[in-house]
């Protein structure tokens, strides 16, 4: 199997949006890049699993700050639709390692914590990610075993409203697709949507591909809201 390039990140910090472009207020609001981490986990004895990573601590000192783990039902290869999108590889990890920890997620996280406390620097989401896979590729085995999950990573760039927090002003992200049509000097968008899979699917039909994913933090009130098919209006809580 032919090896993923190195994983060098997908850029942080602040997302221009072009002049020449109409103004598009979700796009100007959410102006600060965030990388997530994408996990698909399948063993012998363990049923697929696919779940989006990202832990706000690394970007301060605190590691008590706020973690996404979330569940959901899409396939890595989806992910391409998106600007940013990069296969990390995929590798084989003892299912007794992992649930030492609590899961998948716990597990990648106490790597990024022993990489800052070992003085290593994690200041950022490619950082941590870097020390994940850095870890993982030391300790992966090239064939499957009984006792091992074969964990898929995937790194997904999104847009955020600000710079060290992911999910601002809500427990709940809600997403958004946006597309930069140079050509024509717009911007295609879809609307917020609490499931991922849904503004996904909905952006695959619409544009296709070399869409930006927008994320925005939703109380419980306002996702049942989207759920339900109301329409939150340009950069509106």
């Amino acid at each position: 199997m032919e090896l993923p390039p190195p994983y060098s990140g997908n850029g942080s910090g602040h997302h221009d949006v072009s002049q020449q472009l109409e103004i598009n207020l979700d796009l100007q609001a959410c102006s600060h890049a965030h990388e997530l981490l994408f996990s698909m986990t399948e063993g012998r004895q363990t049923p697929p699993s696919a779940v989006i990573h990202h832990w706000d601590f690394v970007h301060g000192q605190s590691e008590v700050a706020r973690t996404l783990n979330l569940p959901v039902e899409i396939d890595g290869e989806r992910f391409k639709l998106f600007q940013g999108f990069q296969d990390l590889g995929t590798f084989q990890i003892p299912a007794s390692e992992i649930s030492q920890h609590d899961g998948l997620h716990h597990f990648l996280m106490s790597k990024i914590i022993s990489n800052r406390e070992n003085e290593c620097v994690v200041s950022s989401d490619t950082e941590a990610i870097s020390s994940v896979i850095s870890y993982l590729q030391g300790v992966s085995t090239s064939e499957p075993r009984a006792d091992q999950l074969s964990v898929h990573l995937f790194a997904i760039r999104v847009l955020g409203t600000d710079p060290g927090t992911l999910i601002v002003d809500g427990v709940f992200p809600v997403w958004k697709w946006v597309k930069e049509d140079r050509a024509r000097r717009r911007i295609e968008q879809g609307c917020w949507k609490p499931e991922l899979e849904d503004v996904i699917l909905h952006g695959e039909s619409r544009v296709g591909k070399e869409m930006c994913l927008l994320v925005r933090g939703a109380s419980a009130k306002r996702k049942d809201e989207l759920k339900n098919g109301m329409i939150i209006y340009p950069a509106s809580g």
